[in-house]
């Protein structure tokens, strides 16, 4: 009877008898429990009757489970409820959760963030009171898609459930991993500047303790389970995250402070926890206890030796490597960088992108472009088939603002043509940099982007831009703006130029607000004597009213000031006075 309900789970699987299958395999799991509990069936050849299908069972999970995360993916609410059916069939009678996790580990290939949620919201609500049945596999399955989709929320809740019983060391360690994803996050660690990360710091510094309190509370419970399960990846990854939470403003303590908890559990460091180590004494200056660590370590024979400009370390390490370059690139002369990157190469097969743009950084800001392209050159273009965006922005941005526009807009070409996602998101902040130093006034005139010390009326920088596919913002239009603010101040009231900067100043707003770009205080200080000076008071009015309705009177005092600085460039004093009172 059993070996008829098996047969049909080894047929083709689709939307039509997905539910009828599961229905099949808890069944078979239903009977091998009772079968099971009373110590087997009776007959020599009906246990091995039932051991060959529990095999059977276990191959074909995979098959099912991928078939159940499609259908999940095709109809949420039916397949969630799919889902509850296998997990309830799971904790009843398979201790292992072997279809469960399979399930779980195809969704993370068919689902996107919205739905990810959807589905494990209503898979917890029938699981919250039953963590303890709950097999490590599945859990780490479940932790694992939910940082990975993002779903930080969910993965809380997940979090706050857990219990001694239910920690082991496969699910401290992809708790822990998911818990430092979701401070990255938080802290905006990939695509936020170091002021940025300060400001995220001080208006978050309880969610930051918050980390780490969950962090040791799930080493905590996976020591109350078994002491001897905690290995050095799940201190070191608790040890990333307590690093990750103290601001770079502050200076950290001695390396045995952050180690006592190896040295209590009586585990050895190793080569990834001096890395990361040493890398947060370099994120905070301090640049002599990160060498201290390296020397540490070649003494414990944890790490070679790094004698001059030669790295003598395992050359499978990628992490040390660049920790150990990256410290001795900070503190080697501008003119040696080349050999050190040279020869973390030799020994790593390849720069790592971070890296570069360090040596690169360090290049602009002293003032050594020559040294900087040639880095970017050799290193930057050779050593991955993506380029490295980071370090080409920081080489045209010292480009631009030592003044040679002319090798910052071809670089910029490149920077415009580079399909890389990143390069996409911070080529408009690159090219307001590029612009406003090009019209600044320290820029030679033959470097103008503009080419000439006022704007063009026929808008040719607009063009340039939209033939490299840039997306302007309300930062390039003020720039656009405030130079021609600039140019109206030199101006006479009877100069014809004049009029030809204000039709220019509002064909560049008319493109602004139909590109859907909302106007700031800025925008409204440029542009509203701009308004006064062709004439069109009830546009200039209209503008004015919208911008400071249901504002502090404070504020509205000093943006009146802002504009009429600017309207005495345009020569319209007295006309803008009586369009801001009146609003």
């Amino acid at each position: 009877m059993l070996a008829e309900t098996v047969g049909p789970l080894c047929g083709p699987l689709d939307a039509r008898n997905i539910d009828a299958v599961v229905v099949r395999y808890t069944e078979c799991l239903r009977t091998i429990a009772e079968v099971d509990a009373i110590g087997g069936s009776g007959s020599d050849q009906d246990n091995v009757e039932i051991q060959e299908i529990g095999t059977l069972l276990v191959h074909v999970c995979e098959k099912i489970g991928r078939a159940v995360a499609r259908y999940i993916s095709q109809d949420l609410d039916q397949g969630s409820r799919i889902l509850i059916r296998v997990v309830n069939a799971d904790c009843l009678y398979d201790p292992g959760h072997v279809l469960s996790s399979y399930v779980v580990r195809e969704l993370a290939q068919v689902l996107d963030t919205h739905a990810t949620d959807r589905v494990f919201s209503a898979l917890y609500s029938i699981v919250s009171g039953r963590f303890a049945q709950l097999a490590s596999s599945f859990l780490c399955a479940v932790f694992t898609i939910l940082w990975k989709k993002q779903c930080f929320a969910e993965q809380t809740i997940w979090e706050q459930c857990l219990t001694r019983r239910c920690v082991d060391a496969h699910v401290a360690v992809a708790v822990l991993c998911a818990i430092r994803e979701q401070q990255k996050a938080s802290l905006g660690h990939i695509r936020t500047t170091v002021k940025e990360r300060r400001r995220a710091w001080s208006a978050r510094k309880s969610d930051v303790d918050v980390f780490v309190v969950r962090a040791r509370r799930v080493v905590w419970m996976l020591e109350q389970r078994d002491i001897m399960a905690v290995s050095d990846g799940h201190l070191t990854q608790l040890l990333a995250i307590e690093l990750r939470a103290v601001p770079v403003t502050h200076w950290l303590p001695h390396p045995d402070v952050w180690l006592k908890r190896f040295y209590w559990h009586n585990v050895e460091p190793t080569q990834c926890t001096y890395a990361l180590l040493a890398n947060a004494y370099m994120r905070h200056g301090d640049f002599q206890t990160a060498k201290r660590l390296v020397r540490r370590m070649e003494r414990d024979g944890n790490a070679g030796t790094w004698s001059g400009h030669t790295l003598k370390d395992v050359r499978s390490d990628h992490t040390m490597q660049t920790v150990v370059a990256k410290m001795w690139a900070s503190q080697s002369p501008i003119r040696d960088l080349f050999n050190v990157l040279e020869d973390a190469r030799a020994y790593c097969g390849s720069v790592e992108p971070h890296l570069l743009t360090f040596a690169v950084s360090r290049a602009v800001d002293a003032r050594d472009m020559q040294t900087a392209e040639q880095l970017w050159i050799e290193f930057g273009c050779a050593c991955a088939t993506k380029k490295n965006v980071r370090a080409l922005a920081k080489l045209i941005l010292g480009y631009a603002q030592s003044g040679h526009i002319e090798k910052a807009t071809a670089f910029f070409h490149t920077l415009a043509a580079c399909p890389d996602t990143e390069a996409r998101t911070c080529v408009t902040g690159v090219f307001n940099a590029v612009l406003r130093c090009s019209i600044s006034s320290d820029s030679r005139p033959s470097d103008n982007l503009l080419l000439n010390d006022r704007m063009r009326p026929d808008l040719r920088l607009l063009d340039m831009a939209r033939n490299l596919c840039v997306v302007f913002d309300v930062t390039t239009y003020n720039i656009l703006l405030a130079q021609l603010s600039r140019a109206a101040s030199t101006c006479t009231p009877c100069d014809s130029q004049l009029h030809a900067l204000a039709q220019t100043a509002h064909t560049l707003f008319t493109h602004m607000t139909r590109a859907n770009i909302r106007a700031d205080d800025t925008t409204i200080c440029h542009i509203l004597p701009v308004c006064v000076y062709l004439q069109n008071t009830k546009h200039a009015m209209d503008l004015w009213k919208s911008c400071v309705r249901a504002r502090p009177r404070h504020t509205v005092r000093q943006l009146r000031r802002h504009v009429l600085v600017q309207a005495n460039a345009w020569s319209v004093l007295e006309s803008t006075v009586v369009v801001v009172d009146s609003g």
